[in-house]
């Protein structure tokens, strides 16, 4: 087989394509087009044969220089997710509200309401400006939490998006850096101590789990099906509301007040805060669904 163009590729390159077609094989042209598109037609080719022998995966003897299986497989990906996102927080209850809030307030202030501004981020409305705004805004807090990565662990940081492949290979940079430091059992207590380090840990945990911290914090906001693999721009999808409020407030004990509440209700609770009699916002507190259903209970009484 003629692979020369994929000789041609760098090991990097050729690790996230191959990562690509062995787990999105059906979005793989598009990748490829978007992301090669001097060398998409030749690549294609190669993949088109490599299919036809019943296979969606590039192997070692598809290359004339010496690779192995694992020189070929995309082992730090982005997408490897820890068991329980409060792992490195090592029961520090603080720093895992920190983390939350500092992501769940930032996915907020992307779609429904930004506090700081005070006002609507959208009409809840759902269209392709919209979204591309949204991944805009995302791909730029993803950025920032590189920044701090960086910051912390000494790796220049360089802004910009580029390409897929490049921000792919930007987040483990960035990963694999935290780590290493983290790691290193060179951690004096002060450097632990310090904003540096909470910032860049808060970094790390997010960007690690970005995608199922979706789904707990913020379901509203989700991946677009097919791309879950993959960091390409427009990647995430605005759902919209899921209103399903229930007017009558039942005080029925056996209901529970995550049945009566839509995704985007139940969440703002936990993000707005509570207010002294002096109009001032608490700082650390807020409604939260039970509060709100406790006062709810106390209208109908």
């Amino acid at each position: 087989m003629n692979c020369s163009i994929l000789e041609s590729l760098d090991l990097d390159d050729l690790k996230i394509i191959n990562n690509y077609l062995r787990r999105r094989p059906a979005n793989f042209e598009n990748f490829v087009k978007s992301e090669f598109p001097s060398m998409a037609k030749d690549i294609l080719e190669v993949v088109e044969k490599i299919k036809s022998e019943g296979r969606n995966e590039i192997l070692p003897e598809d290359l004339s220089k010496f690779v192995t299986p694992e020189d070929l497989i995309l082992k730090n990906e982005f997408a490897v997710e820890d068991d329980n996102v409060e792992t490195n927080y090592n029961g520090n209850q603080s720093g895992v509200i920190r983390m939350y809030r500092k992501f769940t307030d930032a996915m907020i202030s992307f779609t429904i309401y930004d506090k700081v501004k005070a006002k609507t981020a959208t009409p809840l409305a759902k269209s392709d400006t919209f979204e591309n705004m949204l991944n805009e805004k995302i791909f730029g807090f993803k950025e920032s939490l590189i920044e701090a990565i960086c910051k912390f662990t000494g790796v220049p940081f360089i802004p910009g998006f580029g390409s897929t492949i490049d921000f792919e290979k930007k987040i483990n940079n960035a990963l694999g850096a935290f780590a290493t430091k983290q790691n290193s059992g060179t951690l004096t207590d002060a450097q632990i101590d310090s904003d540096e380090y909470r910032n860049a840990l808060d970094a790390y945990t997010i960007l690690k789990n970005f995608d199922k911290l979706l789904k707990q914090k913020t379901p509203f906001i989700a991946v677009k099906p097919g791309f879950e693999r993959s960091q390409v721009m427009n990647r995430y999808i605005f759902k919209g509301a899921n209103t399903k409020l229930d007017k009558t407030w039942t005080t029925n004990e056996e209901s529970s007040i995550d049945e009566q509440v839509s995704d985007v209700v139940g969440v703002l609770l936990d993000y707005f805060p509570e207010w002294n009699k002096a109009g001032k916002p608490i700082d650390g507190s807020f409604i939260s669904r039970t509060g709100f259903y406790q006062v709810m209970s106390a209208f109908k009484q």
